[in-house]
């Protein structure tokens, strides 16, 4: 800061904090603000896909039978159930890599 300072001119050191506080205060308020407009519209989001989900299952826009094929590959011992094996097996092919 001393250098910063140094090469504005700036000698007075009182004038020099409330400098830093005016450069501070925008840089830290403003990224308060971004982080909580984004948790704000991550909820709101999340909100927003499960009712669109919800939507597409009662109109039957979802496609169950395609559901129900994937999950008849995954279930590996046809015991009509998922254990936790099979649900990783169905995880890995639906997204196309291993979820923990």
């Amino acid at each position: 800061p001393a250098a910063a300072l140094a090469a504005l001119g700036v000698e007075n050191e009182s004038f020099a904090n409330l400098s830093w506080s005016y450069i501070m205060f925008p840089a830290v308020s403003g990224n308060a603000v971004l982080y909580g407009l984004a948790a704000v519209l991550s909820g709101l989001r999340e909100e927003v896909r499960s009712a669109l989900t919800a939507w597409q299952w009662r109109i039957g826009t979802r496609d169950e039978k395609l559901i129900k094929e994937i999950f008849d590959r995954c279930d590996l011992d046809g015991s009509g159930t998922m254990e936790i094996n099979e649900l990783h097996v169905a995880m890995r092919y639906l997204v196309g890599k291993d979820v923990s």
